[in-house]
């Protein structure tokens, strides 16, 4: 069966890199106090190259460890109050924003799977899209039922300004997609309370925090499903008459 994977496209905020990991933090515990498959927060230390193991509370996911928590990208000269620095810094700022990848287990062998993955893009001056992304790996997909993922949206649009998000697989991915569009998941989260009204009473739906959250059907999608297909292009031509879909910066 194809993974289902969490995406969610959230609202740009201008940050400092230390702006960013205060915003990464409260995303973190947040997550913690909803699942503790989220407990153990490491990242990969390329310095040292080995991991490096966060304690719960997070006390030490800060500045201190900028670059642990930051990708650092080679190509990218950051903004400081010096024009002429353009080192990373807790007071610098990046035109393409800053990228994490946090792993979440306690063993630091880095050839070992961590339980889930956590992606978090945020912080361009420029407006560049900004977006968390959540991977569980194939033995924890077991959680990925239609309340778990229900409740997780919940979650996150308490902390974070949520655009669109989805719970996907590649295959119902790849049959939907359309450029310059949001792709409606199995589960789909959208920030517009209108969109209740509009959908269909016979599939799930709830009105979550400033949008609506829904469901194509209660089990998860096995495969290329063609009828979770079609209700999604269904579902797509009625969202699509108000542009509710449409990618908008």
């Amino acid at each position: 069966m194809d993974n289902i994977k969490l995406n969610f496209f959230i609202k740009t905020e201008t940050m400092t890199a230390k702006e960013y990991i205060l915003f990464s933090k409260k995303i973190i515990l947040q997550l913690q106090s909803f699942d503790s498959i989220f407990n153990s927060p490491n990242v990969f230390d390329i310095e040292k190259e080995k991991s490096y193991l966060f304690n719960n509370e997070l006390s030490d996911f800060t500045s201190k460890n900028l670059k642990k928590i930051i990708n650092e990208e080679k190509d990218i000269a950051y903004k400081n109050s010096d024009i002429k620095n353009k080192e990373l810094s807790e007071n610098s700022m990046s035109w393409s924003g800053f990228s994490s990848i946090l792993f979440f287990n306690s063993n630091l062998n880095i050839e070992n799977n961590p339980n889930v993955t956590l992606f978090i893009t945020q912080g361009s001056y420029e407006e560049m899209t900004s977006s968390i992304k959540i991977e569980y790996s194939q033995e924890s997909q077991d959680k990925l039922i239609q309340d778990y993922i229900f409740k997780l949206f919940n979650e996150l649009t308490k902390t974070v300004d949520v655009k669109f998000a989805n719970a996907i697989s590649s295959d119902i991915f790849r049959k939907l997609r359309q450029r310059g569009h949001y792709t409606i998941g199995w589960i789909t989260y959208l920030k517009n309370l209108h969109i209740y009204d509009l959908l269909d009473q016979n599939i799930k739906k709830e009105k979550i925090n400033k949008g609506t959250c829904f469901s194509l059907i209660e089990n998860k999608p096995k495969g290329n499903d063609e009828n979770i297909i079609e209700t999604a292009n269904n579902i797509k031509q009625i969202l699509s008459v108000n542009d509710f879909l449409k990618i908008q910066q």
